[in-house]
Protein backbone atom coordinates (compact mmCIF):
# COMPACT_ATOMS: atom_id res chain seq x y z
CA UNK A 1 0.00 0.00 0.00
CA UNK A 2 1.02 3.66 -0.78
CA UNK A 3 1.58 6.24 1.95
CA UNK A 4 0.81 10.14 1.45
CA UNK A 5 1.83 13.03 3.80
CA UNK A 6 -0.96 15.11 4.35
CA UNK A 7 -0.36 18.35 6.25
CA UNK A 8 -3.29 19.11 8.62
CA UNK A 9 -5.22 22.20 10.39
CA UNK A 10 -4.25 21.57 14.10
CA UNK A 11 -5.50 24.57 15.43
CA UNK A 12 -7.23 27.84 14.03
CA UNK A 13 -4.31 30.68 14.26
CA UNK A 14 -5.02 33.47 16.22
CA UNK A 15 -3.15 36.32 14.08
CA UNK A 16 -0.40 34.98 11.77
CA UNK A 17 -0.54 31.20 11.25
CA UNK A 18 2.66 29.34 12.33
CA UNK A 19 4.07 25.89 12.45
CA UNK A 20 2.41 25.40 15.48
CA UNK A 21 -1.24 25.73 13.64
CA UNK A 22 -0.17 22.55 11.77
CA UNK A 23 0.56 19.01 11.62
CA UNK A 24 1.89 16.31 9.58
CA UNK A 25 0.66 12.77 8.95
CA UNK A 26 1.01 10.25 6.91
CA UNK A 27 -1.61 8.12 5.91
CA UNK A 28 -1.95 4.74 3.86
CA UNK A 29 -3.89 5.57 0.49
CA UNK A 30 -6.04 2.55 -0.61
CA UNK A 31 -5.12 1.06 -4.41
CA UNK A 32 -7.18 2.52 -7.05
CA UNK A 33 -10.42 0.93 -7.85
CA UNK A 34 -11.32 0.00 -11.75
CA UNK A 35 -11.79 3.11 -13.87
CA UNK A 36 -9.81 5.33 -10.79
CA UNK A 37 -6.07 6.63 -11.44
CA UNK A 38 -3.81 7.42 -8.91
CA UNK A 39 -1.64 10.72 -9.53
CA UNK A 40 1.40 11.93 -7.73
CA UNK A 41 1.49 15.34 -6.66
CA UNK A 42 5.15 17.21 -6.67
CA UNK A 43 4.19 20.97 -5.92
CA UNK A 44 1.20 22.63 -4.22
CA UNK A 45 0.04 25.91 -3.47
CA UNK A 46 -2.28 27.20 -1.21
CA UNK A 47 -4.45 30.08 -2.18
CA UNK A 48 -4.11 33.59 0.03
CA UNK A 49 -7.83 33.15 0.24
CA UNK A 50 -7.53 30.27 2.20
CA UNK A 51 -5.96 32.10 5.02
CA UNK A 52 -9.77 33.32 6.00
CA UNK A 53 -10.85 30.25 5.76
CA UNK A 54 -9.26 29.09 8.78
CA UNK A 55 -10.64 31.68 10.98
CA UNK A 56 -13.01 30.27 13.68
CA UNK A 57 -16.32 31.54 12.24
CA UNK A 58 -19.80 30.20 11.54
CA UNK A 59 -21.53 31.41 8.59
CA UNK A 60 -18.25 31.11 6.09
CA UNK A 61 -19.05 29.24 2.79
CA UNK A 62 -18.00 25.83 2.63
CA UNK A 63 -17.69 25.17 6.14
CA UNK A 64 -18.46 22.18 7.30
CA UNK A 65 -19.86 22.82 10.75
CA UNK A 66 -22.04 25.65 9.61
Amino acid sequence: MVTSREIRLKSRPVGMPSVENFELATVSVPEPAPGEVQVKNLWMTVDPYMRGRMIDRRGLPGRCDN
